[in-house]
């Protein structure tokens, strides 16, 4: 005969994608008549950012753009130009079910890129984007609690699950007007950087207050000189977050997709607009019991398990990491501007930290010895840290989703040497997932029966490490008998001793 047992509906979250998707760029451009042309390339990049990313039935679309940036010097007079453009992308894939409420992870790296000079008014750019797309749907699953049977001893095992999570993006603008120290007469660069500042949960909302760095560099009236000058503005936003409160954990990113800007005409004020996507992600986890085995005193029993997949999250990664290097055997007289990415970023768990390694990726302006213009590429080795209490090697699983470049300080010293100071914001999640086992249900064979024990008297002497459930599921007694018969309060056997196996 079936048990009567008695089930929960439980929430847990199920990872129905996890790709690396590829989009490829191949992009011509003419430059306007009003451009001068092409001599020499001093710099090319090209920085993807997601603007968007949303669910529609059963697709999610990825849209985005990338930003070109080439610094040349032009074939006219020999001054430093600057091009600037936007590439927009864009990315759907569709899934067999209905993913309208999922919950969507992504970031965009490019993992190839080259800008061929076709004629001194042509490029060709060409580039390889990898996207890694994650997408979590929250489902209900049945898991068995308890049994109505005297006889039937049930195994409760804890688990942690997500029992809600909320998922929103929003977008808002920065819109700052700079006074130069000098007169401009051409814009080479501007990046802006958002670092946060504070965050405070109230019902449904986080208040956030950040802080946007903002980098100019610019050419003024000496000839190929560039002067990099540096702003900032606070950020206040308001991010709806229906149902969040003081116990979820969540992580807020931001991401700066285009900069546009204008210089006045008098070369003095320059007008930054920066289209910022806020991603904001809220999880609130409960530990459950659900029982993971079974066995009777009477009857010999029969079960079937399930198992199913689920993603429970322990902490948030939220840290600002310092970093100092020194760049030895540059050639140059004058330096001017370096910009840096972190790229092929590793990390290794270990008790209470994460080790990192990963690259330092330097774009260095500067003048040679003869005062001549140019573009320097290093790539070095860095290591760095994180303190975590939550970090259980094995066990947990770590997310990183988002670094952030905040701030450089670099100084060119007598001896030709660099020194570098780079401040970063790296952000993520500590979360457990894997397969969940619990019975799906019990069937009694009643024309079964357990032989009653003859002895009056049953002493064990277990091994250390031992589990009482085990040992009850030998002598089909109940474990709580056990416990109660030798004073035990642990699961698991200490230290080797005799037992009094009650019958019951």
């Amino acid at each position: 005969m079936k048990a009567n047992l008695t089930y929960e509906k439980v929430k847990i979250n199920k990872l129905i994608f996890n790709k690396n998707l590829e989009h490829s760029i191949d992009f011509s451009y003419q430059l306007p008549d009003y451009y001068t042309g092409i001599f020499k390339v001093l710099q090319f990049e090209l920085e993807p950012h997601i603007s968007s990313c949303r669910t529609l039935n059963n697709q999610f679309i990825v849209d985005g753009n990338a930003k070109v940036k080439l610094l040349y010097i032009d074939e006219e007079e020999g001054d430093i130009k600057a091009l600037h453009q936007n590439i927009p992308f864009s990315k759907t894939v569709e899934l067999d079910e209905d993913i309208s409420n999922a919950i969507l992870f992504y970031d965009v790296k490019t993992t190839y890129k080259n800008c061929k000079i076709i004629s001194p008014k042509k490029i060709d750019i060409k580039a390889n984007l990898l996207i890694p797309v994650k997408v979590q749907l929250q489902k209900e699953e049945n898991v068995l609690k308890s049994a109505a049977e005297e006889d039937l001893q049930l195994k409760l095992s804890p688990i942690k699950i997500t029992s809600d999570q909320i998922w929103s993006t929003q977008q808002f603008d920065i819109n700052e007007q700079i006074e130069l120290s000098e007169i401009c007469k051409e814009i080479l660069d501007v990046r802006v950087k958002i670092a946060d500042d504070e965050f405070k949960v109230i019902q449904n909302k986080i208040i956030a207050k950040s802080v946007a760095h903002i980098e100019i560099l610019y050419c003024g009236e000496t000839k190929n000189t560039p002067i990099l000058e540096k702003s900032s503005v606070s950020i206040n936003n308001i991010i709806d977050l229906q149902k969040i409160n003081e116990n979820f954990l969540y992580n807020v990113k931001y991401d700066v997709n285009s900069i546009t800007f204008e210089i006045s005409q008098d070369g003095k004020i320059l007008n930054v607009k920066a289209d910022v996507l806020i991603d904001s992600f809220a999880s609130l986890s409960e530990q459950i019991n659900v029982v993971t085995d079974a066995f009777s005193t009477k009857f010999e029993i029969n079960f079937k398990e399930k198992q199913f997949n689920s993603t429970s999250y322990v902490s948030t990664i939220n840290e600002e990491i310092e970093i100092e290097e020194n760049l030895k055997n540059i050639n140059i007289s004058k330096l001017f501007d370096i910009d840096a990415n972190i790229t092929e970023i590793n990390h290794m768990q270990k008790k209470n930290k994460i080790d990192f390694k990963a690259k330092l990726d330097l774009n260095i302006l500067a003048a040679n010895k003869d005062d001549t213009l140019e573009s320097l590429f290093k790539s070095i080795p860095i290591e760095f840290e994180i303190k975590n209490d939550n970090v259980i090697y094995d066990y947990t699983k770590i997310n990183i989703n988002n670094l952030t470049i905040l701030k450089i300080n670099f100084e060119l010293k007598d001896n030709g040497s660099i020194k570098l100071k780079i401040k970063f914001n790296i952000k993520g999640f500590i979360y457990t997932s894997g397969n969940l086992k619990t019975l799906k249900n019990i069937t009694i064979d009643e024309t079964k029966i357990k032989e009653p024990t003859k002895a009056a008297l049953t002493l064990y002497y277990p091994k250390t490490g031992e589990k009482i459930w085990d040992i009850a599921k030998n002598f089909k007694t109940s474990p709580l008998a056990i416990a109660e018969a030798n004073n035990i309060k642990d699961e698991t056997i200490a230290n080797e001793s005799m037992l009094i196996i009650p019958i019951i």
